[in-house]
């Protein structure tokens, strides 16, 4: 009696079949998501964010020829964790909307190695200067959807951010201080993609992005993200990302006549969260 021979691994027949397996897989994936891609949901991801502020602003007024500090030099360059939040909704075929909210906060102390000024304060070579920043951000955001499947898809739309930002520079020695607190309405071009290659698991990425000169200020703002969701259960998961947000900003007159403010700060780092969609 003869007996069939078993199909060898490195057979044409044995990737053919494990090929056309895997095609059926991804094909049964594709119709369970994109089957649900009109629904309804609303999702809100909480995550812990390592947050690290690097670059340099100078402010002056009355007269004063302001100096450039950067966060290196005043010791307020290191990661802060801190809370972020994101919120949104989808209405079937067309609409969707996400708003988020962060507040940063971080402070150094540093001697100078030379005479600056910041505002209408001196601070002479050697002095203990210690630097208070906070920044808190509050956004919202409407899109549409032009290409709208669970499996791949992206949006376009506008967004707003309301940017709350305050520094001090306060003299150790003498007590002397000075400091600038601004709330800046900044509108953006927002941008979203995901592709989803298993229901469980979605990468997303967003961009929020603009530049205007306007009234003698001028503006260059980003708040770019790309995180990957996993959710093993359908309501519930977990995601890691990178966030990177850049304020490229000229204020003029921002704490009245013959002021100005220039700031080119970035506030980066990755992110870890929670996901709850239902």
């Amino acid at each position: 009696m003869r007996h069939a021979n078993p199909v060898s691994i490195l057979s044409p027949a044995f990737f053919t079949a494990c090929a056309s397996a895997f095609l059926l897989t991804l094909a049964d994936e594709a119709r369970s998501a994109d089957g649900a891609s009109t629904d309804y949901w609303v999702r809100v991801m909480p995550a812990l964010w390592a947050a690290q502020l690097d670059g340099d602003f100078s402010y002056q007024r009355g007269g004063s020829s302001g100096s450039r500090f950067t966060t290196d030099q005043l010791g307020i360059d290191g990661a802060k964790n801190i809370f972020a939040i994101e919120a949104g909704a989808q209405i079937p075929f067309l609409f969707g909307f996400h708003a988020g909210y962060f507040d940063f906060s971080t402070e150094g102390t540093r001697p100078l190695t030379q005479t600056q000024t910041f505002g209408n304060q001196t601070y002479a070579a050697t002095t203990q200067v210690k630097t208070t920043v906070g920044l808190r951000d509050l956004y919202g955001e409407i899109c549409i959807r032009p290409l709208n499947l669970d499996l791949v898809g992206f949006s376009v739309g506008v967004a707003g951010h309301s940017i709350d930002g305050r520094m001090e520079l306060a003299d150790l020695t003498t007590g002397n201080s000075d400091s600038i607190e601004k709330t800046v309405f900044i509108p953006a071009v927002a941008v979203r993609g995901h592709v989803s290659p298993l229901k469980c698991l979605t990468l997303e990425a967003r961009v929020h992005w603009i530049e205007i000169a306007t009234g003698g200020n001028h503006v260059r703002f980003a708040d770019a993200d790309v995180q990957l969701a996993y959710r093993p259960i359908e309501w519930v998961g977990v995601l890691a990302g990178y966030r990177y947000n850049l304020y490229d900003l000229h204020l003029k007159d921002p704490t009245g006549t013959n002021s100005s403010a220039d700031l080119n700060l970035s506030l980066s780092g990755p992110y870890v969260g929670l996901i709850a969609k239902f």
